[in-house]
């Protein structure tokens, strides 16, 4: 089930679940299928599978969304999904979300925006040629802005124009990047994941506005190019970048339960997650105070002289940077094998970084215990 997808669209009184059918023919028509959830039910989505009893055109694939209620004494709750209507789309739907309290879904290059009717889903907006290639996940960052991801052209950072009622690219990232997941950090920030293991974090200038929106959407409305000219768009600046390894397949934005954890380690509480496609869950935990920053870094340069702690031989600098240069970013993983070592190393470890050993080791706790 190549790019199947399960939301929930909740609408006041009438909970809804939007799956995305993908077939296997790339110029098969995709169809977004809505069910409605049986009133009184206590369950939750729980998969997506292939459904051979039923009867469907050739080229699709049938699925259907199974609800479980959880067990209660004295007798189990037993209830469904009941589908309500399906909706045809012209091409491959990739990527469903929320915004402003419809459904908007990326198909092909296009951004469309739906609403709930009664037969099927209504369109409220299209607009074409969104990004250059094909668009791969969307992550709304408030109001009328998002951010689109493209399989290969890094990230599009968008705007909605309700006057005009078009979706217009405003920036874009110089670098391409193959993105397979984005996450919105804020109203001008985003994490992006891609197929080669790098993560990084883009930020688009404070100064960037939705100034030349009115020309600019009014001029789309006419044409299929839905983006600034290239000497009126912004760029995405690089504020981190590191490599994980592997193909990162999805990011999550966490806050600390407890803030005490985070009190005294120079953590600002917020967490980036990030998984990867061998099964490995990672954090990326932002410094707030210079101090913390310099401090980690001493550490971490002078354990990059510790050659024998390199497994595989390969020096260290060149593998966080396997694709772009590593920047801002800390490596944790090797900070923490400065508890490995043995007492007179890691004497001559905190020696070089001009601090103490009590002090890194309770500093890595710290940090430890603010990631979890």
């Amino acid at each position: 089930m190549n790019g199947t997808r399960l939301i929930f669209w909740d609408k006041p009184n009438m909970p809804h679940v939007c799956v995305s059918l993908i077939g296997a023919d790339t110029n098969t028509p995709a169809v977004i299928r809505t069910y409605k959830v049986e009133e009184g039910s206590a369950g939750a989505g729980t998969s997506v599978n292939e459904s051979p009893e039923e009867s469907v055109e050739a080229g699709k694939l049938a699925l259907q969304a199974a609800v479980q209620a959880p067990k209660s004494s004295p007798a189990p709750l037993q209830t469904g999904l009941v589908r309500i209507h399906d909706t045809v789309v012209e091409g491959v739907c990739n990527v469903l979300c929320e915004f402003g309290g419809r459904l908007l879904a990326g198909v092909g290059r296009s951004l469309l925006l739906f609403d709930l009717g009664r037969k099927k889903l209504l369109k409220k907006c299209e607009t074409a040629h969104v990004v250059q290639h094909k668009i791969v996940d969307i992550s709304p960052a408030g109001g009328c802005r998002l951010f689109v991801a493209d399989v290969q052209s890094s990230v599009s950072v968008v705007e909605y124009d309700p006057e005009y009622n078009v979706f217009l690219a405003l920036a874009g990232d110089p670098v391409p990047r193959y993105c397979s997941s984005i996450l919105a950090l804020d109203y001008c920030t985003v994490a992006v994941g891609d197929k080669f293991g790098n993560v990084a974090v883009l930020s688009i200038p404070i100064s960037c506005s939705a100034a030349p929106m009115a020309a600019a959407a009014a001029a789309a409305t006419m044409s299929t190019n839905n983006c600034l000219p290239d000497e009126q768009r912004f760029l995405l600046t690089l504020e981190a970048c590191f490599h994980v390894g592997s193909v990162v397949t999805g990011l999550l934005k966490m806050n600390s339960v407890d803030s005490l954890l985070t009190s005294g380690n120079g953590s600002s509480g917020g967490v980036l997650v990030y998984t990867l496609i061998d099964g490995t869950v990672g954090a990326l935990l932002p410094f707030d105070t210079k101090q913390s920053v310099s401090f980690m870094a001493n550490v971490e340069r002078a354990m990059r002289e510790r050659r024998e702690l390199l497994l595989a031989g390969r020096d260290h600098l060149a593998y966080r940077s396997s694709f772009y240069p590593v920047k801002h970013v800390i490596d944790g993983d090797l900070c923490e094998l400065f508890a490995s070592l043995s007492p007179a190393d890691q004497a001559a470890v905190a020696s070089k970084a001009r601090v103490g050993t009590a002090l890194v080791l309770t500093r890595l706790q710290a940090l430890r215990l603010a990631a979890m």
